[in-house]
């Protein structure tokens, strides 16, 4: 056999055989759990918040039981023949379904069968080991070239139940085994692969992607598809370039734009090391992965690794990843009730488990934080026991203190301390319609649908023959399903009080058609008037419920109270469906496909309508010296901050600062990815807050946040447009970690403070610090308006309105950084802002879970708490320097107002008072102010050179200019940017503009 792709050809009754058996239901039989290990696992999922696990029970014969699927791959080092009856012992020891099999070292396709069986001795089982009980199925790819790649080889094995479902098998040069296993709702597809540990051999390495790539794609189209990945990969995504060359790990790129999730990395904080190196006994590499769908990541209840005991399995240097699957994702027409009644039921991970807050009562709330304070106590002393040490703090202890809270928060809401809102099955229609109303709906098209019969027109219609002509032959053939029409009558009887339909014919004649008919029209308008009671009543008991509820709402839910009044409906989006653009042809397609929807949508997120392009070519600056020239001397540090001006920023955090803080928390708020709530922390004991403490004194120590930090959900909420099912005309909201966002608003309350109470900001840019609000730029740019309108001191004013596209999504974090040194913020806090904007990986909430990760590439989150004043910070330099340029007194508005010394002095002896306008901002709402149109584009031009260096859009349609001279309003004026010109038309004498949500005629 060559070593080009094969396919296995199985015989015409062999195929005959698999494909009748791939159209059944799998049917599990629960194994028993033959080793402590596994019994272990179980508990310690059991231990895992906030997920469902598998179930594990007492059979007859006093042995535990399992109800999962538990797939695998190891890398056994060779020696496959001397180690198979180890490896046998090993799949059934460890209830494995499906194990995975690298670098077997078998070249001779000759020698050794593609299917080859294997009979199972389990005395847990069976105690007669003279017989089998069992038989498992091994499937092996021995095609590699024994010359030049002797320790290829790969195998995949099977138990007797998953291989009745077996179909197509393909081999690939003893590299990659795919399997397909077929079931009545999945398609599903096993890639089992031994990358090239040799990095020379560049070339195979790639075509072995491009294979795998491609047989990925050729499945995923076909309906109902899944995929499972696994294998011996020699690369590690998280490795280093000397080890794992960048070109290597394309293969993990691949099958993230696929939508696959490493499994391990999904369950845990991070990678899981799976070979030990040759300088030592602990595993330091990560090189052994399993990739699925996010539909059986749904499905899966945990993921981890198996070490390999040398004296009772066999001796390999990996250890063996594995995922437990619920088996019900396998058996789609099990009774939804038995389902539901499962405690391995779970309908989606972490996205339907929903805890009801509003049915705490302070009892409740007691055992919370009571318990609280346990499980903190219990995840200390288990993995971390030195936690209030002096220790020097680093990101590993930060990371297991996040981590301690994190678990402990889950296991106390967990631990049945806080109600789950039942889960709410989704219905394609209403079914709060009382039964007997939709019953006699239905009934009443059934007397309709049988009086329709009746019919002397459709009678003499269909037998060609007028009523009295009617030969019996045709009567009879018309009348034929007469007992069918008249047992569903007779059904009906058992919803009137007075039955009607007692007295029908046996068979319909002449004689008694006319009064058949009217005993089955009798019976229509009886139960017409029946529904009409039944209606009535309803809608009366509707009427009253809900005048309960909107009064309820007054106190409960008084947005919900508003919309009733208002008839206004909340505004949402449903993305099941999505309008796709080709960017080639501008034509537009409908998708329902999940996966497309979460590639474009993740797509659109992670670019923000610019092309990968244009954000890679967005400048980094790593000094001042990288700016151009006219703005370096406003990027330097301002001698007059003095070196002490951020002292407090930096003290440790206090007890009290946290509990106040955590005291002006809102409820009713989303959780981020942990699903830790502000009523979660609210309600912690007072000494979880003592470790609260020490857990951000640690962070501001180091200067180092907790990676999980770095993970958020994004949610689509729609613009004032209507969305039309067009991703551009939604905004994402972000969802952080309740902890992060407590963390950083403790951080912003000290720069607030310290902001506020200095001039180091520009004053005409002072959004949001304390004691300042949208009252002071309207003031002045009141004044300014009242002034120039003047009586006897009139004066031409051009007011330019701008609104910026995207400001918080198109802020360079590079250029942040100088803007936060610029205003003397310590390198500590710097860094630690900078790291709340760098290595971010969002997912989208869509109906279907969530989309895979995707990494944020530009911007700042527009839900942190901190991003209004990073934005006054990075928008303060074109502040600065607009209000420092030698501008001619021309190109200013000015404001002259004499000031009288003496009430008896003469007006020439009056002081002037010049007050001078150009720019006023608040956020992102910049208000332009000018004595004529030239010097207003002379202003634009001005700022147009700050805009290109801080990657700033502006929306050209939705400038707005506003005058006072009469002779130009509601008129074209031409705006003249740097060489750029477009035409705009100016608000007429009755035309309003919105500013700051003031109305400015």
């Amino acid at each position: 056999m060559d070593n080009k792709n094969t396919e296995e050809n199985f015989s015409a009754q062999q195929r005959t055989q698999d494909t009748n058996l791939n159209l059944t239901n799998i049917d599990f039989n629960s194994r028993p759990i033959n080793n402590n290990e596994d019994l272990l696992l179980l508990n310690n999922i059991n231990n895992l918040p906030p997920d469902h696990y598998p179930s594990y029970s007492i059979n007859t014969n006093n042995q535990y039981t399992t109800d999962y699927l538990k797939i695998g791959s190891i890398n056994i080092q060779r020696g496959f023949r001397t180690k198979l009856n180890s490896i046998t012992d090993f799949f059934t020891t460890h209830n494995f379904s499906i194990l995975g099999l690298t670098e077997i070292g078998l070249t001779q396709p000759q020698l050794f069968p593609t299917r080859q069986p294997i009979p199972i001795y389990n005395p847990a089982s069976n105690n007669d080991i003279s017989h089998p009980s069992g038989h498992l199925t091994l499937i092996k790819d021995t095609n590699g070239d024994p010359y030049n790649d002797p320790s290829s080889g790969i195998g995949i094995i099977l138990n007797e139940t998953l291989t009745k479902h077996l179909g197509k098998i393909r081999l690939h040069k003893g590299r990659c085994i795919e399997i397909e296993l077929h079931f009545k709702n999945m398609h599903l597809l096993i890639i089992n692969t031994y990358i090239h540990a040799n990095n020379q051999k560049k070339k195979e390495i790639q075509e072995l992607y491009e294979h795998i790539t491609q047989a990925i794609a050729k499945h995923k189209a076909l309906p109902h598809s899944q995929v499972i990945i696994m294998g011996d990969f020699n690369a590690n995504p998280k490795g280093s370039t000397a080890h794992t060359p960048s070109w290597k790990k394309e293969i993990f790129h691949n099958l993230k734009r696929h939508h696959l999730t490493n499994t391990i990395k999904f369950f845990h904080d991070s990678l899981l090391p799976t070979r030990v190196n040759k300088e030592g006994s602990i595993p330091t590499s990560a090189i052994d992965h399993i990739y699925t769908t996010q539909h059986i990541i749904e499905h899966t209840f945990f993921s981890d690794v198996h070490t390999i005991n040398p004296n009772l399995e066999f001796t390999t240097d990996h250890k063996a990843p594995f995922i437990i699957i619920d088996r019900n994702l396998f058996s789609p027409n099990k009774s939804l009730k038995i389902q539901y009644d499962l405690s391995t039921y779970r309908p989606s991970q972490r996205k339907k488990i929903k805890y009801n807050y509003n049915n705490m009562d302070e009892e409740k709330w007691v055992t919370f934080t009571n318990r609280s304070l346990l499980h903190l106590n219990k995840n200390i002393q288990q993995w971390l026991p030195d936690a209030y040490s002096q220790t020097c703090p680093s990101k590993y202890r930060i990371n297991k203190k996040w981590k301690i809270i994190k678990y402990s928060i889950e296991a106390t809401k967990h631990d049945k301390t806080v109600p789950l809102e039942p889960y709410k099955q989704r219905s394609h229609y209403k079914n709060d319609t009382p039964l007997p109303v939709r019953q006699l709906k239905n009934k009443i098209i059934v007397i309709h649908e049988s009086l329709s019969r009746f019919s002397k027109r459709k009678l003499e219609h269909t037998t060609q023959a007028s009523f009295d002509l009617i030969n019996p032959r045709n009567w009879d053939d018309y009348w034929s399903n007469w007992q069918s029409i008249k047992w569903n009558l007779h059904n009906i009887n058992k919803l009137l009080e007075m039955p009607i339909f007692t007295q029908l014919p046996r068979s319909i004649s002449r004689q008694n058609f006319r009064q058949t008919k009217q005993t089955i029209q009798k019976g229509l308008y009886t139960c017409k008037e029946l529904l009409k009671e039944h209606q009535l009543k309803y809608d009366l008991n509707n009427i009253d419920k809900f005048i309960i509820q909107r009064n309820n709402n007054i106190i409960s839910n008084q947005r919900k109270m508003i919309n009733s009044i208002m008839d206004r409906k909340p505004r949402t989006i449903q993305l099941d469906r999505l309008i796709i653009t080709n960017p080639d042809t501008q034509e537009q397609s409908l998708t329902r496909c999940p996966e497309t929807i979460a590639s474009h949508v993740n797509e659109h997120f992670q670019t923000l309508g610019q092309s990968i392009q244009d954000i890679e070519a967005t400048p980094r600056y790593r000094n001042i010296d990288d700016i151009p020239p006219q703005f370096r001397d406003t990027y330097r540090r301002s001698p007059r901050i003095p070196p002490t001006t951020y002292d407090s920023v930096l003290v440790p955090i206090t007890l009290e600062e946290v509990t106040s803080t955590i005291s002006s928390l809102p409820n009713h708020k989303a959780s981020g990815v942990s699903g830790i709530t502000y009523e979660d922390i609210k309600h912690l004991h007072i000494n979880f807050f003592d470790f609260i403490v020490n857990f951000f004194n640690d962070i501001l120590t180091s200067g180092t946040l907790p990676n999980g930090w770095n993970n958020a959900h994004l949610y689509p909420i729609p613009k004032p447009t209507d969305w039309g099912n067009d991703i551009t005309n939604t905004r994402p909201i972000i969802l952080l970690e309740t902890f992060r966002k407590l963390f950083v608003k403790i951080i912003t309350s000290r720069l607030h403070k310290i902001l506020s109470n200095s001039s180091i900001l520009q004053p005409n840019n002072r959004a949001g610090l304390s004691g300042e609000s949208t009252f002071q730029p309207l003031q002045h740019l009141t004044h300014s308006i009242e002034m120039a309108n003047l009586k006897g001191r009139k004066q031409e004013l051009w007011i330019g309105l701008q609104d910026l596209s995207k400001a918080y999504d198109r802020i360079n974090t590079s250029l942040l950084k100088l803007s936060l040194q610029r205003i003397g913020i310590p390198n500590k806090i710097n860094h630690l802002i900078l790291q709340l904007f760098t290595n971010r990986y969002n997912q989208v909430i869509t109906p279907t879970g969530y989309t895979p990760s995707y990494k944020v590439i530009q911007g700042i989150d527009q839900g942190e708490v901190i991003s209004p004043l990073m934005w006054i910070i990075y928008y303060d330099p074109l502040f600065a320097y607009i209000n420092t340029a030698p501008i001619s007194k021309e190109d200013r508005f000015t404001i002259i107002v004499p000031k009288k010394k003496n009430i008896w002095d003469s007006p020439q002896n009056d002081l002037p008072i010049e007050y001078t306008l150009s720019v006023q901002g608040y956020l992102d709402d910049t208000t332009w102010v000018a004595p004529s149109l030239s010097a207003l584009n002379r202003l634009l031009s001005m700022a147009e050179d700050f805009y290109k260096i801080a990657n700033i859009k502006i929306n050209k349609d939705k400038y707005r200019i506003l005058t006072n001279n009469a002779s130009l309003a509601n008129k074209p004026v031409a705006i003249q940017i740097q060489g750029e010109t477009w035409h705009t038309t100016t608000l007429g004498r009755n035309d309003c503009a919105k500013i700051l949500a003031s109305i400015y005629p």
